[in-house]
């Protein structure tokens, strides 16, 4: 199995998800909740401020590989139907997260105190009640749902499975996070830079669901690094020069690189050295005149302090 696409393509994903030919696209049969979700959130306004940590969406799949768009979902038509036998159900075409990444380290978290609605029976309503109970969920609003981690000394994947999770106590959530931010995985330093762009990552999508008036019900913050060294190494210094050129440029207005009519296209850019989205939406709704959800912010309140608490550790190990 390859290290870019763990337990059916992505940590936290299930098993009705496949990717296409290159990788770069992933076809997921979905309940309808979730394709109603991904098709009303490119016109809707209400969801604006979630639409950048949000997987890209490029339409919904039909039988016999017939795709409705988005507006962008023709552009890779001709690979999706290689993987389609003519199925029933209707699928959702996402970009594959993890594509950009040679190693990518996975964490997926599950976030909110609520995990039941009212279209739910009551056995299930009391099963979900019971699990939040019994787990992190209702303390914190987060639960370590899975989990895979490259080490550079054995050159696989340590994969951390969902009973992890479930098994421990709010008070040993920071060993957890300490499991999916080693140290000696990668120098330190990076380490630290990590830390902060995933933190800085978290804030914004604290802040767009603090704006959003909406309830979602067994979503995850998903966060993923690179965790091969040399290519974080790299990764960061192209960053690094994309940031001073985008300063340039807004210094001295924007130019359109081209020469006698003819564009110079720029050398194809690495992956970023990490990326942190929310996912899984078969159940979040419009909740107009409700605010927002309390339990979600709960749950990224609490992943502010453990990367909070992290980065203050690989500070001092570096010091």
């Amino acid at each position: 199995m390859s290290d870019k696409m763990p337990l059916a393509t992505q940590v936290g994903s299930h098993l009705n998800i496949r990717s296409i030919a290159d990788g770069s696209l992933i076809v997921k049969s979905c309940l309808a909740g979730e394709k109603d979700f991904y098709t009303l959130l490119t016109p809707s306004e209400h969801f604006a401020r979630l639409r950048p940590f949000i997987p890209r969406f490029l339409g919904v799949l039909r039988s016999k590989g017939s795709v409705e768009p988005n507006g962008r979902g023709e552009m890779r038509l001709d690979k999706v139907t290689q993987i389609v036998n003519g199925g029933r159900r209707e699928s959702i075409i996402l970009e594959n997260l993890v594509f950009p990444f040679k190693r990518p380290n996975i964490i997926d978290i599950k976030l909110g105190t609520v995990f039941w609605n009212k279209n739910m029976s009551p056995e299930k309503r009391e099963r979900m009640e019971k699990t939040a109970r019994e787990t992190t969920s209702l303390e914190t609003g987060i639960r370590l749902t899975e989990f895979q981690v490259w080490d550079p000394t054995a050159q696989t994947m340590v994969m951390v499975p969902k009973s992890y999770g479930k098994s421990i106590a709010a008070s040993e959530l920071p060993a957890g996070v300490k499991r999916f931010i080693p140290t000696g995985s990668v120098p330190l330093r990076l380490l630290e830079r990590i830390i902060e762009r995933i933190t800085h990552d978290v804030r914004r999508i604290r802040d767009a669901v603090q704006a959003t008036e909406m309830r979602m019900i067994g979503g995850s913050l998903l966060i993923i690094w690179e965790g091969d060294s040399e290519t974080l190494e790299k990764a960061f210094e192209a960053w690094d020069e994309r940031a001073a050129e985008d300063e340039d440029e807004d210094d001295n207005g924007s130019c359109d690189n081209t020469t006698g009519g003819s564009t110079i296209k720029k050398p194809q850019k690495l992956g970023p050295p990490s990326l942190v989205k929310l996912v899984d939406f078969a159940q979040t709704q419009f909740a107009p005149g409700e605010g927002p959800d309390e339990g979600v912010l709960l749950g990224l309140k609490t992943t502010l302090d453990l990367l909070d608490g992290r980065l203050k550790e690989i500070r001092e190990a570096a010091a």
